[in-house]
């Protein structure tokens, strides 16, 4: 049976394709709309670095860093990619989605390894994981996927002068 809209008869076929487009429409509307979010946030991160920077010695940028997790939060905490900022004085991770910062200074860093997996976690290649002291004198690690896992870690070790 065919639905009737002022004398004219749609068929079923029509309002299928029309339900589609319409439906299209919406995806590539809310795709807009998330990649300007993105997009923002990715300014607002990099504007934040550069104040927190600015006039520093910053020996390395990766804006591809993708974190695995402060161990003292626990297993109940989100992965997310953010910025890695290596300077002279500290090594510093602002995430994208949740702005959330970890400073660790340099003097504080205990270690570094490259495990496979932190807190249950895993894309089955090494990471980077630094053991450090908190200020409060207890100790922590945390742990990000780097791409460019040698020269990341080669520079963070010269800054720490190993």
């Amino acid at each position: 049976m065919a639905a009737s809209i002022q004398g004219s008869t749609w068929s079923s076929g029509a309002l299928w394709h029309y339900g589609g487009l319409a439906l299209a429409v919406i995806i590539l509307i809310g795709l807009a709309v998330l990649l300007t979010w993105l997009i923002r946030s990715q300014m607002a991160i990099r504007r934040a670095v550069g104040e927190r920077f600015a006039g520093k010695n910053v020996l390395l940028i990766d804006r591809t860093a993708h974190f695995f997790g402060l161990e003292s939060a626990g297993l109940r905490q989100f992965r997310g990619k953010g910025m890695l900022v290596l300077s002279d004085e500290e090594l510093f991770f602002i995430m994208l989605i949740s702005k959330s910062r970890i400073s660790i200074p340099l003097p504080l860093i205990t270690g570094i390894e490259n495990p496979r997996s932190f807190l249950g976690k895993s894309l089955f290649k090494p990471l980077l994981k630094v053991n450090f002291r908190t200020e409060q004198g207890s100790e922590d690690s945390v742990a990000w996927y780097i791409k460019d896992l040698d020269q990341v870690q080669d520079q963070l070790e010269k800054a720490l002068g190993r």
